[in-house]
């Protein structure tokens, strides 16, 4: 009985890619890491009382020195990086929504270790059958969300992300497993003693792995396609053996994929009817192939490494050095906001997070699980398909991660393979010739103690957080569904639990102040003051965030622009500059940050920084709208209503929307232009449209936005809106009416 522990173990853990919750596992990677964490304890329970029963426990792990050497120095440097990071939050705890850090590295190295140490050979078959078979699922649920099947559970997705929460780990994640059932194909793992049988696992694996395939192709992935091709050149180029059909294969790979290649970029889309195809088709044109935004982000990464190129900035810190040195057209590239917490790129993530030395020691270690695995097949002929198909996976593995980077599922099947692969370079364990060594009261009492060390660990950063993360997607939920109230409640509560989860609790409550501003019956003044003190702690935590310090900054703009009493307003102007300043230097490339700052000068009534902020706003990227909103209020402040004018009509040429810009900023630019003697209704009516979207709960926007229609001649919409007044302010019905009277007759 206890040796079928650790095969239900490694089971259990291998299907947790399926885990998946919008409210308790989520984001999905954070909610199998917190599941896989408290697995791999129950791992350490087993070890702690078998050891004692396995005196050749140091032995094995001495076979495998060649390899754990290697592993061991590059984990050596992690550590090292760790301890010289310039941010140790994520570094060691890394944040939810990708489950990064060296807190969730540890239990993957533990478990590597474990599936060596403690499973046989036979027990490997249900470790990989559990693996595959949790594919399997994964393909379906993809193919399910692709065709809109079960539309009561799923949501469709042209690009389905399966229950990994992104369509490209879903694509590496199923790379790796259609490479291992291919590899099984011919390695005939189960080895049935027929050759009927061994036909017939042969011929399973091998659809197994077509199916898989298929669900690469499902999540578009370029680089998941990539690494599929060379690991299947790998696979039949190296293919041991003096047959010349591999060979064959080879060529045919190498030939059909050039052909297919030139055609799908010399024919025209024959597919425009099928999303799928389509998508796929325009994805590998060659100015598709490569995409502009990594290769910037490349650079951006790159040029930071370079200042640090030693042990770098600590692990899972490739946003330190790509915020140093942004590129603000990656923004007009992805249109996005442009902050990436990763290169996109595994090997340029390992070089930016510990250095080159870092990277020699990964590198060193992969290059020597590699030349093990091959020099094993010289050892044991019997096993060399085996030995090759792991070599096959890796690779493809390797190739796929040049163009993003890992994440739990794709950890976990790749520290698995690790296991697996240790486990064939290594001679097994005779278990039946050990004795089991007499019992130890000393040696049962420390064990007994840890395991107490165990449950408290794992209800302390396991269980606890897991239940604050799941209020926190709770009050998102309630935010979307306009439940201000109990979601800004309920997010208070998870800022009250001590853990280190509480500086991602407190990101989630700024969040959720940005939803509710303007919604919730709290005043925006309150909601602005608690954001501010949310923040402040988050910089004390994580100071290296540029992010951070932009929107500590913008919130207190609106303390200051709100502050009845002149000292205190300058007080908060100060500070708001203050952490623009740090954002700067955090982050020089921002056109954002320069937007916000504008804002600090005008509440200042600093003119000329306020325009020279907007300047370099705008030469940092002409078409970002929120610069162009803020030249024409700092125009629109001075009188200057034409030249305001023409910048909000290249505001809205760069795609702007006034109702994204902020309350505050908005009612300016509407104050502004009602006090001008000659009032332009037009943008009036835009102004206060926003406004009531911000605040639909606000009397006094609607009635503005009335009185613009009617000066317009939107006679219909001025008398809607005005009942709108009528229904939020019932006591003023009288003041409505007599507004209704001013219409046309026909219109009231």
């Amino acid at each position: 009985m206890m040796r079928v522990i650790p095969v239900i173990l490694a089971c259990l853990a291998v299907m947790l890619p399926l885990l998946g919750s919008q409210v308790l596992f989520f984001p999905a990677a954070w909610g199998q890491a917190l599941a896989f964490r408290i697995l791999v304890s129950l791992c350490l329970v087993f070890a702690l009382f078998q050891i004692r029963q396995w005196p050749d426990f140091l032995a094995r792990l001495v076979q495998a020195k060649s390899v754990l050497i290697p592993l061991g120095s590059f984990a050596t440097i992690l550590l090292l990086a760790l301890l010289f990071s310039e941010d140790r939050y994520m570094s060691f705890w890394g944040l939810p929504t990708r489950a990064w850090g060296i807190a969730q590295l540890i239990p993957l190295f533990l478990f590597a270790l474990f599936v060596f140490l403690f499973l046989r050979k036979t027990d490997w078959k249900w470790v990989w059958g559990s693996a595959l078979a949790a594919g399997l699922a994964m393909a379906l649920v993809a193919l399910s969300q692709q065709q809109g099947w079960f539309s009561d559970a799923l949501v469709q997705y042209p690009r389905p992300p399966g229950t990994l929460g992104n369509s490209i780990f879903l694509g590496m994640y199923l790379l790796s497993l259609t490479l291992i059932a291919f590899s099984f194909a011919f390695a005939n793992i189960g080895n049935p003693e027929s050759r009927r049988g061994k036909g017939f696992f042969r011929l399973l694996l091998t659809a197994i792995s077509a199916i898989l395939a298929g669900g690469v192709l499902l999540s578009l992935s370029r680089g998941a396609l990539f690494g599929l091709g060379a690991g299947l050149l790998f696979f039949f180029a190296l293919f041991p053996g003096k047959s010349r059909i591999p060979r064959f294969f080879t060529l045919f790979l190498l030939v059909g994929g050039i052909a297919l290649f030139l055609f799908i970029n010399a024919a025209p889309n024959p597919f425009p009817e099928f999303p799928l195809a389509s998508n796929m088709w325009d994805r590998l044109q060659s100015e598709n192939l490569l995409d502009q935004a990594r290769i910037l982000g490349w650079q951006s990464v790159l040029q930071g490494v370079a200042e640090k190129p030693f042990l770098g900035y600590g692990p899972y810190n490739s946003f330190i050095p790509f915020n140093a040195h942004f590129n603000p057209v990656l923004t007009e590239v992805t249109g996005s906001t442009g902050y990436w917490d990763t290169a996109h790129n595994e090997f340029l993530d390992i070089l930016a997070g510990s250095g080159a030395l870092g990277l020699l020691a990964y590198l060193g270690f992969l290059g020597a699980l590699l030349w093990q695995l091959e020099k094993a097949k010289l050892r044991d002929p019997n096993q060399k398909f085996l030995l090759h198909g792991m070599q096959t996976v890796l690779v493809g593995q390797h190739v796929a991660l040049l163009f993003f980077p890992n994440t739990f599922a794709t950890s976990l099947i790749f520290f698995l393979a690790i296991g697996y692969s240790l486990s064939l370079i290594s001679k097994p364990l005779i278990h039946a010739d050990i004795k089991p060594t007499q019992a130890n009261p000393h040696k049962s009492a420390v064990s007994a103690l840890i395991c107490v060390l165990l449950i408290f660990f794992n209800w302390q950063i396991t269980v606890v957080p897991l239940f604050i993360n799941r209020d926190i997607n709770k009050a998102s939920i309630l935010a979307e569904s306009n439940q201000c109230e109990p979601a800004l409640a309920l997010g208070e509560q998870t800022l009250q639990q001590g853990t280190f989860i509480n500086y991602y609790s407190r990101l989630r409550y700024v969040d959720l102040i940005s939803a509710c501003m303007g919604r919730a019956k709290t005043n925006v003044l309150e909601l602005s003051g608690k954001a501010v003190a949310s923040l402040q702690k988050e910089v004390a935590v994580r100071p290296k965030e540029p992010r951070t310090w932009i929107l500590l900054g913008g919130y207190t703009n609106n303390l200051a622009a709100a502050s009845k009493d002149e000292s205190e307003k300058l007080a908060l102007l100060d500070q708001a500059r203050s952490a623009f300043e740090k954002a700067y230097a955090l982050s020089p490339g921002r056109p954002e940050l320069f937007a916000e700052w504008a804002n600090t000068e005008l509440l200042a009534g600093n003119q000329a920084a306020a325009k020279e902020k907007t300047t370099r706003c705008l030469l940092l990227d002409g078409n970002y709208s929120f610069c162009w909103f803020q030249l024409a209020l700092e125009k629109a402040k001075t009188g200057d209503n034409a030249g305001a004018m023409r910048d909000l009509n290249q505001f809205e040429n760069a795609k702007g929307r006034y109702e994204l810009q902020g309350e505050g900023k908005v009612l300016q630019m509407a104050q502004a232009f009602t006090s001008a003697k000659e009032k332009p209704y037009e943008e009036l009516a835009k102004l206060y449209l926003a406004l009531t979207k911000i605040r639909p709960n606000n009397p006094q926007y609607f009635a503005s936005l009335a009185a613009a229609y009617r000066e317009l001649g939107q006679y219909l919409n001025a008398r809607d809106t005005a009942r709108i007044v009528a229904k939020l302010q019932p006591e003023n019905q009288q003041a409505v009416d007599q507004f209704l009277q001013t219409l046309p007759p026909q219109y009231r």
